[in-house]
C-alpha cells in the first residue's frame, strides 16, 4: 500500500508528531509512505526523505502559512500550494491520502473534493472539520463563549462563517473521518451523519516517555529535591489551557511538609523565575534556560508564589520534566484527546485533570478527574491530598500508571488498527 501522509505543518510537536508517527508506522510495516507538508524545515525534510519513500514541503518557512504581506498575496500563496500538492500527489500516486491538520492550506471542501479522486482519511485533532473553529468554549464560568482559530488572529466572522460545511457530504465520495476520542466521534457523527467516522485513539511515543525516577529527574534538571512540585504543561496565556484555574488552586495547596508547592510551568513564549524560585535551582538545563534572554514576553501570569515558567525546553528533556513533578494538573477548558495526561502516566506521574472532552480516555485513573469550574479552594484541597498520597507511593504505583497507558496508547496497539482502516478505505469500503 502506498500512503501519502499530509499535514500543513510537519514538525516534532502537536499534530505534527502524529503525522510523523503515522509515516513511521507505515514504513515499519513495509508500506510506501510519503510525507507531504505545507511547511517543514529543510533538515527534517532531508531526514524524512532518507527514512521514507518521499518527503516534500511546499516551503521551509513555517511562518509563511500564517499569512502573507496582504490578504490577496496569501490567497495566491494558498492557490500555489494547492497546485503544488496536486502535482506531487499525482507523481507519488498513493492509494490513500492520510491527512492530519490541514486548515492553513486546505478547506473541508478541498478534502471532500480530493475524496472524489483518491480515498481520503482525515484524523481530526480538534473541532475544525465540523465547526471551522478549532475549539468553542467559555474561558471561565459565566464568560461568553469564544471560538478559537489557527493562526490565532484569523477570527473574522466572515472568514469562518462555516456555511460551506453543509456542502461537505454531497461533495464527498470516499472520505473517512477519524476521531481520536469518543467525544469527538459523537460530535462528528451528529454534524455529518452520512459520513463514515472511525474512533481511533492517537498513539504516543512510549519509548521516549519512559518510567522516571523522581530524584534522578530532579537531579538531571537541577530542580530542588526538598520541595513539592506541581506541573502545568501548555501555553499559560492561552485561555483554553486553564492556567488561571491552576494558579488559583495552587494558592490553596500545600505539600506534605506544610509548604506551598513550587509551580513548574512548561509552555508559552518566555521563561522566568518568580518569587524565590531561582534561589532553589542547582546548575542544570532549567537554570541555563532561565539565563537565556527571551525575545518574546510571557505576559502577566499573576503567579502568587514560587514558580518557574519555561519555554523552548529541549523536547528530549520532557520525560524528566514529567518525572520531576510530584503531580501534574491539567485544567483544560476543552480537549479532544490530550497527550499531556498520557505522557505523564507513561512517566509514572500522577495527573489531576478537568473532566472535559476526551480527557477521561487519557487519564491513568478516572478518579483523578475533577469537574470543570470546581472552586479553587476545593481543587486546592484535591491537590494537597494528592501531594500527600504521592509522597508515599511506590515504584509499583508508578509502573501501574505506565502499564495502563501502554495498554491504550502504545504504537503496537495503534498500528494494526490504523493499517486495517487504511486498507479498508483503499479497497473501497467505508465505515
Amino acid at each position: 500500500m502506498r500512503v501519502a501522509v499530509l499535514s500543513d505543518l510537519v514538525r516534532p510537536n502537536g499534530a505534527g508528531i502524529m503525522s510523523l508517527l503515522a509515516a513511521d508506522m507505515l514504513t515499519n510495516a513495509g508500506h510506501d509512505a510519503g510525507v507531504f507538508a505545507g511547511a517543514m524545515q529543510s533538515a527534517l525534510a532531508e531526514q524524512l526523505g532518507r527514512k521514507h519513500h518521499a518527503a516534500m514541503a511546499f516551503t521551509n518557512d513555517e511562518r509563511a502559512l500564517d499569512g502573507s504581506v496582504t490578504a490577496t498575496d496569501h490567497v495566491a500563496f494558498v492557490a500555489a500550494f494547492r497546485r503544488w500538492l496536486a502535482a506531487e500527489v499525482e507523481a507519488f500516486a498513493p492509494d490513500v491520502l492520510y491527512v492530519h491538520n490541514c486548515g492553513r492550506v486546505l478547506s473541508q471542501l478541498d478534502l471532500a473534493d480530493w475524496s472524489a479522486i483518491i480515498p481520503v482519511v482525515h484524523t481530526m485533532h480538534d473541532e475544525w472539520f465540523i465547526t471551522d473553529a478549532h475549539y468553542t468554549f467559555a474561558p471561565e464560568l459565566g464568560a461568553p463563549v469564544v471560538r478559537t482559530f489557527e493562526p490565532g488572529r484569523s477570527d473574522s466572522v466572515l472568514e469562518h462563517r462555516y456555511d460551506h460545511l453543509f456542502e461537505v457530504p454531497s461533495r464527498s465520495k470516499n472520505l473517512t473521518l477519524v476521531a481520536p476520542s469518543l467525544w469527538l466521534a459523537q460530535r462528528a457523527k451528529s454534524v455529518f451523519p452520512t459520513l463514515p467516522v472511525a474512533h481511533l485513539a492517537n498513539a504516543v511515543d512510549t519509548t521516549m516517555f519512559d518510567l522516571q525516577d523522581r530524584s534522578e529527574a530532579r537531579a538531571r534538571l537541577g530542580l530542588p529535591t526538598d520541595r513539592s512540585i506541581v506541573l502545568f504543561i501548555g501555553n499559560p496565556t492561552q485561555q483554553r489551557k486553564g492556567f488561571a484555574a491552576f494558579e488559583q488552586a495552587l494558592r490553596h495547596g500545600v505539600g506534605p511538609d506544610g509548604e506551598p508547592p513550587l509551580r513548574l510551568v512548561a509552555g508559552g513564549s518566555g521563561s522566568v523565575a518568580v518569587g524565590q524560585a531561582a534561589a532553589l535551582l542547582a546548575p542544570g538545563p532549567v537554570a541555563d534556560r532561565l539565563a537565556t534572554p527571551d525575545s518574546l514576553p510571557i505576559g502577566k501570569l499573576d503567579i502568587a508564589g514560587d514558580g518557574i515558567v519555561l519555554s523552548g525546553l529541549d523536547r528530549s528533556l520532557m520525560p524528566a520534566l514529567y518525572g520531576a513533578a510530584d503531580l501534574l494538573v491539567h485544567p483544560s477548558r476543552i480537549d479532544n484527546l490530550p497527550t499531556v495526561p498520557i505522557e505523564a502516566g507513561l512517566c509514572g506521574t500522577r495527573c489531576l485533570a478537568s473532566d472535559v472532552g476526551g480527557t477521561e480516555e487519557t487519564i491513568a485513573d478516572v478518579s483523578d478527574l475533577f469537574a470543570l469550574d470546581l472552586p479553587a479552594e476545593q481543587l486546592g484541597l484535591r491537590i494537597s491530598e494528592a501531594l500527600g498520597e504521592v509522597h508515599t507511593e511506590t515504584e509499583a504505583d508508578r509502573q501501574h500508571r505506565r502499564n495502563r497507558q501502554l495498554e491504550r496508547f502504545a504504537v503496537s496497539v495503534h498500528q494494526p488498527k490504523l493499517l486495517e482502516l487504511l486498507q479498508h478505505v483503499q479497497t473501497g469500503g467505508q465505515r
